[in-house]
């Protein structure tokens, strides 16, 4: 998969995932980037299977900070 189509599918999924857990941009508690891999994963979800010059799942993590308006990445 390429890294764009992860990324789309990441932040998509994310939205996704936030409005299945009642969890709103910004929140407190700071959401889990590990609970939302494990959902990710558990649906069989391949966006995590991408090529980069990162960590894949340092990007992902990233993307899903951004989305969920927590991230520290500036």
């Amino acid at each position: 998969m390429k890294m764009q189509e992860a990324e789309r599918i990441i932040r998509y999924r994310t939205s996704e995932w936030m409005k299945e857990k009642g969890i709103s941009f910004g929140s407190s508690p700071t959401p889990h980037f590990s609970d939302f891999r494990e959902w990710l994963l558990s649906r069989n979800y391949d966006a995590l299977s991408f090529r980069c010059t990162e960590d894949a799942d340092v990007l992902a993590r990233r993307w899903f900070e951004e989305e969920t308006g927590h991230s520290s990445w500036n």
